[in-house]
């Protein structure tokens, strides 16, 4: 199984932008192991709201946060696909979404009261 992520350039006068992802099983694919040519694309449209989104970041958007939106949409056509054309249905392995911790500004906090007697 080939899976493959591409994206277009950003449409600023429409403010989208277009990521694509598929997938391809090919007859001879081992991991397979049935008798198949199966290629899925998925395509998404992502409206950007430039004013909370900043522009210099949509690279890196559609290069690394991109594929886990489009991922479960693939698996999906790729599930249902083989699965309707009779043969056992081909499931595409979970991803894991690595966790990032935001990094919290220094903040004053105040002294806890005292207690009074």
């Amino acid at each position: 199984m080939t899976v493959s992520i591409g994206h277009g350039d950003y449409d600023a006068e429409r403010k989208i932008l277009c990521v694509s992802m598929s997938a391809q099983i090919g007859e001879d694919d081992e991991d397979c192991g049935l008798p198949l040519f199966l290629k899925v694309e998925v395509m998404g449209v992502f409206k950007v709201d430039d004013n909370r989104f900043d522009i210099k970041n949509i690279e890196d958007f559609a290069e690394n946060n991109a594929p886990y939106i489009l991922n479960p949409y693939i698996r999906e056509h790729v599930f249902a696909l083989s699965a309707r054309c009779g043969f056992r249905p081909i499931i595409m392995p979970l991803i894991e979404v690595p966790t990032r911790k935001p990094k919290l500004k220094a903040s004053r906090r105040a002294a806890p009261a005292k207690a009074k007697k």
